[in-house]
């Protein structure tokens, strides 16, 4: 009889020792399962910030490239612009020595017209006093040949009169 409510007491502790163990066990459990989901809203949390992370990352290449591209787009225009100036310039400046080629080339043109129209009168004068030195050369000639020609009929006039005298 005396083992008995020792038997009982070492099967009160035992239980009590299982419920102490089967409790542990659960905290240990619950533990291990707070830990777990700690470590998986840990995991949630990292993989968000580096998700969020990497659209803030994405977002600012993004806006960089945009830059990038607006100011590449810019730097283009204005490089056209540059171009476009210049090509007028060059254009005006074209434009410009072609009309002063041409004036040159008018006024060559108009110095070498009035250098022949002068040629021409030159020539024209140099014709007409050739033309009244033949004339008065001509003129000369025929008063010499008159001349000649009187002397010879006053010479046989003479002549004629000295044969009737003679005779």
């Amino acid at each position: 009889a005396e083992a008995a409510p020792r038997q009982v007491h070492d099967e009160v502790r035992l239980q009590v020792d299982e419920w102490r163990r089967s409790a542990a066990d659960r905290v240990a459990e619950r533990e291990d399962e707070l830990a777990m989901r700690h470590a998986e809203e840990h995991e949630v949390r990292r993989r968000a910030e580096d998700e969020a992370n990497a659209r803030a990352t994405r977002r600012r290449a993004e806006e960089e490239a945009t830059l990038r591209n607006i100011e590449e787009a810019a730097w283009r225009q204005e490089q056209e612009e540059v171009q476009r100036l210049a090509e007028e310039a060059a254009r005006r400046q074209a434009e410009e020595l072609e009309a002063r080629r041409q004036a040159e080339e008018v006024a060559r043109q108009q110095a070498e017209a009035e250098a022949a129209r002068k040629r021409a009168e030159e020539e024209e004068a140099h014709r007409q006093a050739e033309e009244a030195k033949r004339r008065q050369a001509e003129e000369e000639a025929e008063a010499a040949r008159q001349r000649a020609a009187e002397e010879e009929a006053r010479r046989q006039a003479e002549e004629v009169k000295r044969r009737q005298e003679e005779e």
